[in-house]
C-alpha cells in the first residue's frame, strides 16, 4: 500500500503492566489516527529496550475503504494477495531478503 495512503505514528507509553498495553495503545490510536477508529484497519508493534523502562509503540493504520478498493482491483484480475503492507516496508523487506540482511548486518540506508 502506498505510504501516502497509510498512517504510521510512534509513541512512547508511560510505564504500564504488560496486560494493560493493548488498552493503552487503543486509547493512543483513537487519539492519533486522523479517522474514526471504526473506519480503519489498524495494528501496533511494541518496541522495548533492556536499558530503558519505556515502551515505544508503532501504530499503523489505513482506511478500510482504501484496503477494499485495492483488494477489488486484485480480485478483478483473478488474484488475491495474502498480505498487504506499506510500500516503504515492502521495499526494505525485498532488499533485506535479497541481501540476506540480519540483525548482525551493518546498517542499511
Amino acid at each position: 500500500m502506498p505510504g501516502s495512503q497509510s498512517f504510521a505514528k510512534f509513541a512512547k507509553l508511560p510505564p504500564v503492566e504488560a496486560k494493560g498495553v493493548a488498552n493503552l495503545v487503543k486509547f493512543e490510536a483513537v487519539q492519533q489516527i486522523p479517522f474514526p477508529i471504526d473506519e480503519v484497519q489498524w495494528d501496533y508493534q511494541a518496541f522495548s529496550s533492556a536499558d530503558s523502562p519505556e515502551l515505544e509503540v508503532g501504530i499503523f493504520a489505513i482506511r478500510t475503504e482504501t484496503v477494499m478498493e485495492t483488494l477489488t482491483r486484485w480480485q478483478d484480475v483473478g488474484r488475491m494477495p495474502e498480505v498487504l503492507t506499506h510500500s516503504p516496508m515492502a521495499a526494505y523487506n525485498a532488499v533485506a531478503y535479497d541481501q540476506s540482511l540480519s540483525e548482525a548486518s551493518q546498517g542499511t540506508v
